[in-house]
């Protein structure tokens, strides 16, 4: 049996600059015309080709040790390679400085370049012997977020990319730092408590394709501001997503659920949940007015509770009441919260007084006239004239004829106004209307109200080849701070990775052939 020295040279797409080879694995062939086809991919924009000489042979990606017999430069025989294994780290000196030695006959290669990328395999990973590479990856989550402690940062974020199926072994819970990006490449599952603790000034976190079973927590009490993005995961556990002191914190959920009890305080900023199942009681702490939620979609069946002052927006929200959803808006020293919805995606009873804006219909179809204030702008006036009319109850006298004086925005005509009048009400206004108390006009947007957007996601129109850095979206955004741009490994980040002018995306280096881009924004 012989051995394949397998060669790897990291060319760079810089014009110019030197290939570096390393070792980085020893092959085991059975015989000397076995092949071996070489996989390689492109991470963090440094291409990974095959570079070598004779006796190796490549045809087609296939690489071939074309020795009849004994050791040859880069073909070691089965004795050679036994001698070579049992070699202590110290006793190799030939290694490139590429490459670190360590334990007896390993040798772990180390690429600088995929710094800010991690690996644990829950199956095939050590945590003794692991160096968090594709090749040799770690075996739990602990120890990857305790080695990336102090190397992430917002400016220079680290993935762990996760495999192996589900981690059914790891003790809790798991602590990590901000501005990590847990990724998996399918659905696994977390069963113990998981905190975010530690950071700075400004931390982000990343999650998707992940089931927290246990409780995850990420609260704060400071002047950090936070931004946390979620897709397609399952909070399973009592879940924490809060800043509490002077900081903010962003939201942005996608196709995800919580399935247990939820608090929530994301001052300050906005925050998106868009096709998300809140399937458990949710409470929003108490926040300002600066504070904005916009819920797109999704499922409720659970109490929903807001307070403070933030301004709310529902839309498409499936509102299974029979399953227990219910509202409550609760007015604070922060104010009381606004919310614009339209009256399929709120239960027919809401509790506390928000400010109420209905973006399809009138008046809500179940209105209950015992609330004159709960419905704004109008047609508040006309339900506290019939509230009033109600409370008089039946009276003596007779009436000779009806008629409608037209004022302060109303109009309207009366039939057989002698004998059973019929009133029909209109408005002389068109569009939203804006009351202050005697009279209705026109609301204006961006005054009055926030007009109403599409959210979307979506590949950028341009070619991916190794070359072109422009990509053009479909539609201009609302805001170019809310343009999130992924790549085959998660968020990009804005500012490093690209810049955004109006519709036109220029990143920071071309993707590279197989690379894939997709956009999530406003407009």
């Amino acid at each position: 049996m012989n051995k394949i020295l397998l060669l790897l040279s990291l060319l760079p797409i810089i014009a110019g600059a030197n290939p570096r080879t390393i070792t980085a694995d020893i092959l085991e062939s059975s015989d000397l015309t076995q092949s071996y086809t070489i996989n390689y991919a492109t991470l963090n924009n440094i291409q990974t080709t095959l570079t070598f000489t004779a006796p190796l042979v490549n045809t087609l990606g296939v690489l071939t040790c074309n020795v009849a017999s004994g050791s040859m430069a880069g073909c070691l025989a089965s004795a050679d390679f036994a001698t070579f294994a049992a070699t202590s780290a110290a006793a190799i000196t030939s290694l490139t400085g590429d490459v670190v030695a360590s334990g007896p006959g390993a040798v772990n290669a180390l690429i600088p370049t995929m710094s800010y990328q991690r690996w644990v395999n829950f199956v095939t990973g050590n945590d003794g012997t692991g160096t968090g590479s594709q090749l040799r990856p770690w075996k739990t989550i602990q120890k990857a977020c305790t080695a990336v402690t102090g190397l992430a940062t917002i400016n220079t974020p680290v993935t762990i990319n996760l495999d192996g199926g589900n981690n059914d072994f790891e003790a809790g819970p798991i602590s990590c730092p901000p501005n990590i990006a847990l990724n998996s490449g399918y659905s696994i599952q977390i069963p113990v408590a998981f905190v975010i603790s530690g950071g700075s000034t400004n931390d982000n976190f990343w999650a998707s394709n992940i089931e927290f079973i246990g409780a995850f927590t990420w609260s704060r009490n400071d002047a950090t501001d936070m931004s946390a993005t979620f897709s397609q995961v399952a909070f399973g556990g009592a879940t924490t997503l809060k800043q509490a002191g002077s900081g903010g914190l962003a939201l942005e959920v996608y196709n995800s659920s919580f399935d247990a009890a939820t608090e929530i305080q994301a001052p300050t900023f906005g925050s998106i949940f868009y096709s998300t199942e809140f399937n458990a009681a949710t409470t929003f702490d108490d926040v300002t007015s600066a504070a904005y939620y916009e819920f797109l979609g999704g499922y409720m069946g659970a109490p929903i509770s807001i307070a403070g002052g933030p301004f709310i927006y529902f839309s498409g929200i499936q509102a299974d009441v029979p399953f227990g959803y219910t509202l409550t808006m609760v007015t604070t020293g922060n104010g009381s919260p606004t919310l614009q919805t339209d009256s399929g995606s709120v239960p027919p009873t809401i509790t506390g007084t928000p400010t109420l804006i209905l973006t399809s219909y009138a008046q809500h179809e179940s209105y209950t006239p015992a609330v004159p204030g709960n419905w704004s702008p109008a047609p508040g006036q006309v339900a506290a004239a019939l509230d009033q009319l109600a409370a008089r109850g039946s009276g003596s006298g007779s009436v000779t004829s009806v008629s409608v004086v037209g004022a302060n925005g109303f109009a309207g005509t009366v039939a057989t106004s002698t004998t059973t009048p019929a009133i029909t009400l209109s408005t002389t206004v068109t569009g939203l209307l804006k009351g202050n108390g005697t009279s209705i006009s026109a609301a204006v947007a961006g005054t009055d109200y926030v007009a109403p957007f599409t959210y979307t996601q979506e590949v950028p129109s341009g070619s991916i080849n190794n070359s072109n850095v422009t990509f053009t979206l479909a539609h201009t955004p609302q805001s170019n701070a809310g343009v999130v741009l992924f790549g085959d490994n998660g968020p990009l980040v804005q500012g490093t990775d690209y810049i955004i002018a109006s519709a036109t995306i220029t990143m920071a280096v071309a993707p590279n052939f197989g690379q894939t881009l997709y956009a999530t924004y406003q407009y």
